[in-house]
């Protein structure tokens, strides 16, 4: 007996599905409908779109061909080529600017880190690190005289620093490759 339950719920419940699906049918066929509806609503839409496109253009090419006739074209396109030239000249003076801003924030940098060097060297006249630091400083920044120094300093503190010693040969190659 207790074996027909369980078939009894599967049947009802599969009963009970279809009468919703067979209820819903109507709803679900409408929404069909709708969709179908809006897809021909969006292709004419669509069509009514490439035809203004098309006619715009056809407009602006009668336009311009209309000017190109007229005597005022010719001092349009001057006036346009001006315009266009001052804009480029005020771009370029921008940039001008710009880069000489750049150029600034850069120096003031530079003295800032050059400044910060020097502080540890004071606090601390034995710091080899701070003298090899300055003088790359001054290496990169092609000051060939001051990074000569600091490296020499870097020796005096400790002769065996190879990196050093490596540093001032290329220095002295440098000096030799530059004319007189």
């Amino acid at each position: 007996m207790y074996n027909f339950f369980p078939q009894l719920i599967i049947i009802l419940s599969v009963a009970g599905i279809l009468v919703i699906i067979i209820r819903k049918i109507p709803v679900l066929s409408k929404e069909e409908v709708a969709w179908e509806q809006e897809e021909i609503i969006l292709k004419r839409r669509w069509v009514f779109l490439q035809q203004r496109l098309n006619y715009s253009i056809k407009k602006l090419r009668r336009n311009i061909e209309i000017l190109k006739q007229k005597k005022y074209f010719k001092s349009f396109l001057g006036f346009l080529e001006k315009t266009l030239r001052k804009i480029r000249v005020l771009s370029l003076k921008i940039d001008n600017k710009i880069s000489g801003w750049i150029e600034k924030l850069k120096k003031a940098q530079d003295v800032a880190e050059e400044k910060k060097w020097i502080k540890i060297i004071a606090n601390d006249f034995q710091n080899i690190e701070a003298y090899k630091e300055l003088g790359e400083f001054y290496f990169q920044r092609k000051d060939h005289e001051k990074a000569k120094e600091s490296f020499k300093k870097v020796l005096s503190l400790n002769s065996h620093d190879e990196e050093a010693r490596e540093r001032l040969k290329e220095l002295e190659r440098l000096k030799e490759q530059l004319p007189t």
